[in-house]
């Protein structure tokens, strides 16, 4: 579906992190089952050793200042850019136990899920299986590492920061915006998007803007050209996966979505391309995205 010589693996990697359920939580969504019990972690682990086998818990651990506890990550961890240097143990649907016992942590963090290998991953280490679906969820799991990291106040700060910004509801008025995950250059036959009810929707609301696709949506996300065309957004914001998009691939997105010739952003230009991985964390970066999609809306908004 998403093919592109050279770049396949942005796409796949973001595209298979949106089905799993790893990188966009659904906002509204209720909380699922409970996997197989296993040992909860008996307390903090300041100084301890952790592995992270979820990108958000990464990219948190770092941003509280407890990095430096980090021995061991995901293969899809990749934020911050330290994270990169820890050596890869596989993820929590299929952990590479021999690293995992090479690493020997004293903990293993990772989001909750059924699909998790629990059971494998809890003979390694103790677990801490953390929500990571609803904003209340997010900021408890968030506080829930500065407990096990030792790094409470930074926690509860980083916390606090999240529910802030991103606790409003969508505005009344304020552009329809189209937030569509980039495809490969090139194949444009339907159009992936980020849904209202996900963390992402709650940024687009943030910034002032409105979805384009005014339900939430608990399937798949993805439209035919036929209905985007008929939701015809006042505004179509791209977001590439491609830490490494260039100039040329870049053009033919936008001559791809230029294509919908009869659709107002196109008709008046308000279609913006933006690229990185990042842009698809649902851990403290998406305070990033907020903040980059205000700038979006201050410019394309129709006047």
């Amino acid at each position: 579906m998403l093919r592109l010589r050279h770049r396949v693996g942005p796409y796949a990697t973001v595209l298979a992190l949106l089905l799993v359920g790893t990188t966009i939580a659904v906002w509204l969504a209720r909380t699922p089952r409970e996997p197989p019990s296993t040992a909860p972690s008996t307390g903090p682990a300041s100084g301890g050793r952790i592995v992270s086998l979820f990108p958000p818990a990464t990219e948190t651990i770092f941003a509280i200042g407890a990095g430096a506890q980090l021995v061991g990550r995901s293969d899809y961890c990749r934020f911050p850019p330290e994270a990169r240097h820890l050596p890869q143990a596989g993820t929590s649907l299929r952990p590479n136990t021999e690293v995992l016992v090479r690493l020997r942590p004293s903990i293993v963090v990772t989001k909750r899920s059924v699909q998790n290998a629990t059971q494998e991953l809890a003979a390694v280490a103790p677990l801490e299986l953390l929500p990571w679906l609803t904003l209340p969820e997010i900021a408890a799991s968030i506080r829930r590492l500065g407990r096990v990291t030792g790094r409470q106040q930074a926690a509860d700060a980083l916390a606090d920061k999240l529910v802030t910004r991103l606790d409003v509801p969508e505005p009344r008025e304020g552009p329809r915006v189209l937030l569509a995950m980039g495809q490969a250059p090139g194949n444009f036959s339907e159009v992936w998007f980020l849904r209202k009810n996900s963390i992402h929707g709650a940024a687009l609301h943030a910034a002032g803007g409105r979805n384009a696709v005014d339900r939430d949506v608990t399937g798949t996300p993805n439209l035919s050209l036929e209905r985007v065309v008929h939701l015809d957004p006042d505004i179509v914001i791209v977001l590439s996966p491609d830490d490494e998009l260039s100039g040329e691939a870049r053009a033919q997105l936008l001559k791809d979505w230029g294509s919908l010739s009869t659709m107002q952003a196109v008709t008046h230009n308000r279609i913006r391309v933006h690229q990185g991985a990042w842009l698809f964390s649902s851990g403290p970066l998406v305070l990033e995205l907020v903040d980059l999609l205000k700038r979006d809306l201050r410019e394309l908004a129709p006047k």
